[in-house]
């Protein structure tokens, strides 16, 4: 039986108790195999909508929480000993955005949280989750 080597790990965060079980199984597979660490979060487009100044301050809003939210986890990853980590944020719908990201960064394993932080999302698996599972080429790991 062959093992496969996993070199590069994404792993959408959105700040959720269950992105975070997934950040910490994430860093646990890249330690063992030294492998690269992605965090990833995906601002969803809404802001698109209404005011534009408005949406823009919202959108920078956003953007300044998820910064801070993927550095403490690079932090974490660092202290942990895991010196291969990068950062992006990306704009437009999660679902699309992690599948296309994780295939232009060809990422050997995605590692997702079950559900993130909608409440539509938590009464199933989480559309995000299963849209990444059904639409993936590489290998996907959910964690619960």
């Amino acid at each position: 039986m062959s093992v496969t080597a996993y070199n590069k790990i994404l792993i959408p965060v959105d700040g959720s108790d269950a992105s975070y079980r997934a950040f910490r199984e994430a860093l646990s597979i890249a330690k063992r195999n030294n492998s690269e660490l992605v965090l990833l979060n995906v601002l969803d487009d809404f802001v698109r909508l209404g005011n534009p100044d408005a949406s823009t301050r919202l959108y920078n809003d956003l953007r300044e929480d998820a910064l801070s939210v993927l550095e403490s986890y690079e932090a974490e990853a660092k202290e942990a000993g895991l010196e291969n980590v990068s950062l992006e944020i990306i704009k437009g719908d999660a679902r699309y955005g992690i599948v296309e990201f994780a295939e232009k960064i060809k990422a050997d394993l995605v590692v997702v949280g079950a559900t993130g932080k909608g409440a539509i999302e938590r009464a199933m698996m989480g559309s995000v989750s299963e849209y990444v599972v059904r639409n993936m080429k590489s290998h996907v790991l959910v964690i619960k």
